[in-house]
């Protein structure tokens, strides 16, 4: 069987193995994108379900007549592009709503899009399985520890896998279980 494509933008072992498509990189959120935060294996880029970067990309500043190459791009590079709904513009001209894209101490440019002073901190209210944090695992989401059978994945996921399993891939033994 073949590996699922993303249609919803989404990746990696929480979203049925799905890889990314069109050059996109899988974020270790599970999220498929193209900047830095999504990218950089520094910022946990999942390289089996999308491309990785090891250095930051440095946006080219040559601007295409096909006005798709600037969907989600923003600031000067970019013909002055605000961001849409809600959405920071990063210093390299990205739109999105992570730390990397939305922090003022991280370059964000307030002029295209909103900007953020503080980190985004997840909520941390507490139902019987809090959605922010179900299938989560290790020390990036609050200690949990996965249900059942199932091995915690370096990246911080329960699953079944060899990529949440094997000691090898990097499996959290505090947290789940391992091979």
């Amino acid at each position: 069987s073949s590996i699922p494509t993303s249609l919803d933008g989404r990746c990696g072992p929480n979203n049925n193995n799905q890889i990314c498509s069109d050059n996109e990189c899988c974020s270790k959120y599970g999220y498929c994108g193209r900047t830095d935060a999504y990218c950089l294996i520094a910022n946990g880029c999942q390289s089996e379900f999308g491309r990785c970067n090891t250095s930051p990309t440095i946006p080219s500043t040559t601007v295409s007549s096909t006005p798709t190459s600037l969907k989600d791009k923003c600031g000067p590079k970019y013909n002055n592009q605000v961001c849409s709904s809600n959405e920071c513009c990063s210093k390299y001209g990205y739109c999105g709503r992570s730390d990397d894209h939305c922090l003022i101490a991280n370059g964000c440019q307030s002029e295209f899009g909103r900007c953020n002073t503080l980190p985004t901190t997840p909520t941390t209210t507490i139902s019987s399985t809090p959605t922010s944090l179900k299938d989560k695992c290790g020390p990036k989401y609050n200690n949990q520890v996965c249900s059942k059978n199932e091995c915690c994945s370096k990246y911080g996921y329960c699953g079944r896998s060899d990529d949440h399993c094997l000691i090898a891939n990097g499996c959290q033994s505090e947290f789940g279980r391992c091979n």
